[in-house]
C-alpha cells in the first residue's frame, strides 16, 4: 500500500513536512531536490499498460493555482481522453476535487513509481498518493482531507462527456472508448470508514460521506483505475 501523507498545519516546501493521520504523526524528510520538485509546474505523467497493449495515462497538469488530472486510454499511436478532474477555485473552501498544489514523484522505475501530493483550501488540508502497479495494470489513488470544519462536499469529481460509461453493482464504473476500456473501482480503506458513493451522469463523482466525528478530523477515500 502506498504511504499516505496528511498535512498537519500547513503546506510547506521545507526539508521536513510535518504530517498527521488521526492522532498518529508522520514526518517525511524531504531533500532540497525533492522540495524543489514540489514547486514545478511542468506536467507529471504516470502510465500503465496491460498484456494487450492497452494503456492508461494520468497527467497532472498545472491549471491556475493547482494540478488537474487528465486521464487517457492509449493504444498504439491513438489516445482518447477518458476523464478530467473538475477543479474548483481559490474561493472554494470545499472544491469538487482535491486542491493539490505540490507534488513529488518517487521511484526510479515505471513499475515502482508513486506520486505524493498535498494542498489546501479554506482551513483544511488535502493529501494523496497515486501508485503505479504494472503487474495488475492499475493506478491507485489514496486521498485524505484533514478537515477543520464540517465539509460541504468531500471527494473527487471527473467530467466524462465523450465517454460511454456504465455503473456496476460492486462500486465499479466501466468507461468505454474507441481505444479500449477503463475500469474505475472504489477501494476499501482501513478502519471503520463509511463506504464512499459512486455516481455517474455527465460527471463521475466519488463522494466521501461525512462521519460523526467532531472536527478537526481526517476523512479518507480510495479508488483505482485499471485497463
Amino acid at each position: 500500500m502506498a504511504l499516505l501523507i496528511v498535512a498537519a498545519q500547513r503546506v510547506t516546501t521545507s526539508r521536513s513536512l510535518s504530517c498527521r493521520w488521526g492522532s498518529t504523526a508522520f514526518v517525511d524528510e524531504l531533500s532540497i531536490e525533492q522540495s524543489e520538485k514540489t514547486m514545478t509546474t511542468e506536467p507529471t505523467i504516470l502510465e500503465v499498460s496491460n498484456a494487450n497493449g492497452v494503456g492508461l495515462r494520468v497527467t497532472f497538469e498545472w491549471h491556475r493555482d493547482r494540478y488537474r488530472q487528465l486521464i487517457e486510454c492509449i493504444h498504439q499511436q491513438q489516445s482518447q481522453l477518458v476523464l478530467s478532474s473538475l477543479e474548483g477555485s481559490s474561493d472554494d473552501d470545499w472544491p469538487p476535487s482535491p486542491p493539490f498544489q505540490q507534488l513529488s514523484l518517487e521511484g526510479s522505475c515505471d513499475d515502482q513509481q508513486t506520486l505524493f501530493l498535498v494542498g489546501m483550501a479554506g482551513k483544511s488540508h488535502w493529501s494523496g498518493s497515486v501508485e503505479v502497479r504494472q503487474e495488475s495494470s492499475q493506478i491507485i489513488f489514496d486521498v485524505a482531507c484533514r478537515c477543520h470544519g464540517f465539509p460541504q462536499f468531500l471527494g473527487s469529481v471527473y467530467t466524462n462527456d465523450s465517454v460511454e460509461s456504465e455503473i456496476g453493482d460492486d462500486n465499479t464504473a466501466l468507461l468505454t472508448t474507441a481505444t479500449g476500456a477503463v475500469r474505475l473501482q472504489l477501494e476499501p480503506t482501513a478502519g471503520d470508514d463509511p463506504e464512499c458513493r459512486l455516481s455517474i451522469g455527465r460527471q463521475i463523482t466519488i463522494q466521501r460521506p461525512n462521519s460523526n466525528s467532531s472536527v478537526p478530523c481526517t476523512l479518507r477515500w480510495k479508488y483505482c483505475l485499471r485497463v
